[in-house]
């Protein structure tokens, strides 16, 4: 109750910040106090950051023609309790950054992947919300998803259940997708490859949060998803304390069944030769030590009597 309070009376600092008519019973005792709080510090905040939004507008041309055209239109979907919503404006990446607390509005890194067309920024919502911020999604042309953040840049438990909502929808998108898109997305995988490439080399950390001391490269990579596929650009291997056995080929993997107890052997195709824990007969082993044991009875015997001549 202390903290409705609180939040209330801030909400009526703002509403007079914001020279609205505080008379008004409609504005004064909204139906949900925590939404219409948020929404009045996106616009308080939206109001401070007019400035940067036309500055973003000027440096990246592209990318506020690309949302203002409407032609991330064609990746919106919705379907059950989900939904995805594409913005209209560079304001509206701002009010998403603003209300989550993430840096999707303040770094350019996004701004420029959207100029080239490398990447686009969509909304994740809850049907009964579309206008309610809640995981900003980072996706290349083809629909495979780089990122996926909510409230100061993380990722939740809640986000569980909407995972194969984001499956159908990737499903959906590659059926859609035009040639143009196609070959987008395919440059965009290169790119992403390369910069993964070059944060590994560089051995970027991350310096704070629950990922602390995490390679960058390592985050990145967990948070992509979509792929069906995965072709090899690389490879660096390093044995250390190893040791190298040549076999001829063909070596056959062999298992049976002795006295209750099984037994995993290898067999060289060409000699033969059995490498393992082969299975023995106990009996034959005394047989065979017993055998032996007589043969080297009969020789001292033998000896003493020569001896004893």
């Amino acid at each position: 109750m202390r903290y409705l309070w609180s939040d209330w009376c801030d909400y009526v600092d703002m509403m007079q910040k914001m020279k609205m008519d505080c008379t008004v019973e409609l504005l004064l005792k909204p139906k949900d106090l925590t939404v219409a709080h948020n929404e009045l510090v996106a616009r308080i905040s939206l109001k401070d950051s007019a400035k940067e939004i036309r500055e973003k507008e000027k440096k990246f041309k592209n990318a506020k023609s690309l949302v203002e055209s409407g032609e991330l239109i064609k990746y919106e979907y919705s379907e059950g309790r989900y939904c995805i919503v594409a913005p209209k404006s560079i304001k509206d990446i701002y009010e998403e950054g603003i209300v989550l607390k993430h840096c999707i509005h303040t770094c350019d890194v996004y701004f420029q992947r959207m100029d080239i067309r490398e990447t686009y920024l969509l909304f994740l919502r809850r049907a009964a919300r579309p206008d309610v911020p809640w995981y900003t999604l980072e996706i290349e042309p083809g629909g495979n998803i780089r990122q996926k953040k909510s409230v100061l840049n993380e990722a939740y438990k809640d986000l569980d259940d909407a995972l194969p909502f984001l499956r159908k929808w990737q499903q959906w998108v590659k059926k859609n997708l035009s040639a143009e898109d196609k070959k987008l997305a395919e440059k965009s995988n290169k790119a992403r490859i390369k910069g993964y490439k070059q944060l590994r080399e560089e051995k970027k950390l991350i310096w704070h949060g629950r990922l602390q001391g995490t390679l960058l490269v390592d985050a990145l990579e967990n948070t992509v998803s979509g792929y069906s596929s995965c072709n090899e650009t690389g490879r660096d291997i390093h044995l250390k304390r190893g040791k190298v056995h040549y076999a001829l080929l063909p070596v056959w993997i062999l298992n049976t069944r002795w006295e209750g107890k099984d037994f995993l052997f290898a067999m060289n195709g060409q000699t033969g030769k059995l490498v393992g824990n082969l299975p023995v007969s106990t009996k034959r082993v005394i047989g065979l030590f017993a055998a032996i044991a007589a043969s080297l009875i009969a020789i001292s015997v033998t000896a003493l009597l020569l001896l004893a001549r």
